[in-house]
């Protein structure tokens, strides 16, 4: 394992940790928080305004609702500027019909009403209060994160040198893999007798579709290869499959052959980790 490899390693563990850390601000800390902000000014339309059946606050935007349809709903919104000093409140709501018997359309009427004959109050309390605390918790919660953040983009970086790292050393004259990383999948059996099923984790090889020709039917699945040498624009290719009893030798293209080693990489450097995560969180969760 090179330098690279063992110091991603080292870095997921600390990742890990710095993501348990930063979600435990966030149930313990922010959720509570945004919670309340949005009960505090619930609670201030329900006392000053009332009328409305359904509220949403989703920080730049407040909606009120007398019905789910929605031309019955009123947004009193901060619309997005760059500028904070040309920051203000404004209400946008649906203009439609109305008639002496549709009592929902009615009742909007009335809730607009209320909501424009105190505007100004809202709106002072919206720029003031409401938005202010709502910036302060969003950013907080960020700034939480924000090691695992930087962490996480590190992580990727190296990941993708390793991935680059490992593809031109799998170009290089005499490179040889009998066989790639396996394939991990989850197998259940029925007992007739306890009407139960018993789970299990079966592995298998991992093939990978390699073009040998111009033809996009030129292809052969390959377990495994070792490159003999390169002429030109041509690798030849020494591969590796279970159809056959030895090693049959191709004359492959570089373009299809590099295509062919960026997916021996994604699989060997992370999609068969990955699968093989999933495979054992789907096993634990029904034997767990």
């Amino acid at each position: 394992m090179n330098t690279k490899q063992v110091l991603y390693n080292a870095l997921t563990t600390q990742l890990e940790a710095k993501k348990i850390e930063a979600e435990k601000y966030t149930n313990e800390v922010y959720n509570p928080a945004s919670d309340n902000l949005k009960t505090t000014i619930l609670e201030y339309f329900e006392h000053n305004i009332g009328i409305f059946k359904m509220f949403d606050f989703t920080g730049s935007n407040i909606r009120l609702e007398i019905s789910s349809n929605w031309s019955d709903r009123i947004d009193i919104m901060i619309p997005n500027t760059w500028r904070d000093e040309s920051k203000h409140v404004q209400i946008e709501w649906n203009g439609g019909s109305y008639n002496i018997n549709d009592n929902d359309k009615k009742n909007y009427l009335e809730l607009l009403n209320k909501v424009y004959t105190n505007f100004d109050k809202i709106s002072n309390k919206y720029l003031t209060e409401w938005y202010p605390t709502y910036l302060d918790i969003e950013n907080k919660n960020t700034q939480a994160w924000k090691e695992h953040k930087d962490l996480k983009e590190a992580l990727d970086n190296l990941q993708n040198e390793i991935k680059q790292d490992t593809a031109s050393s799998m170009k290089q004259i005499g490179f040889e893999i009998k066989s790639f990383k396996p394939k991990y999948k989850l197998d259940w059996k029925y007992i007739y007798n306890s009407g139960e099923r018993t789970y299990s984790i079966e592995t298998d090889k991992r093939s990978i579709k390699l073009q040998t020709g111009r033809s996009q039917y030129d292809n052969v699945w390959v377990q495994g290869f070792k490159v003999l040498g390169k002429k030109g624009n041509k690798y030849k290719v020494e591969i590796y499959s279970e159809h056959w009893n030895n090693g049959r030798v191709f004359d492959v293209l570089e373009k299809k052959f590099e295509s062919f080693i960026e997916d021996v990489c994604e699989w060997e450097t992370q999609r068969a980790e990955q699968e093989k995560q999933r495979v054992d969180e789907r096993y634990n969760s029904y034997v767990g």
